[in-house]
């Protein structure tokens, strides 16, 4: 049976959280499976899975606080003049054959 752990909100970050969250919600829902294939591949696999479903949860939160930032940044930017760079164009170069090149070389010695 599974044991449910008891941890304090404090020491645990919301992204762990919402991984042991989809680790109870994915047993619970292929509960025939773990059957199947075993509890230590099971285990393995809801772990990943869980990993990979909440890798962008996390980043919402922290997306947030990061626009209030560059709101203010960009603020600031707009108030100082900017310089304008200007890159220079690239021309490609002209393929000249192997011949061509030989024939240069040859009037070039005349």
């Amino acid at each position: 049976m599974a044991k449910d752990k008891i941890i304090a909100p404090e020491a645990v970050t919301s992204g762990k959280i919402t991984r042991q969250e989809i680790e109870k919600r994915l047993t619970t829902v292929f509960a025939d499976l773990q059957r199947e294939i075993g509890d230590k591949k099971f285990k393995q696999r809801v772990k990943k899975a869980s990993k990979l479903l909440s890798h962008g949860a996390k980043k919402k939160e922290k997306d947030e606080d990061k626009t209030a930032k560059v709101k203010s940044v960009e603020v600031k930017k707009t108030l100082s003049p900017k310089k304008v760079v200007v890159a220079k164009k690239l021309v490609p170069k002209k393929i000249v054959s192997k011949k061509t090149i030989a024939a240069r070389k040859v009037a070039k010695g005349k």
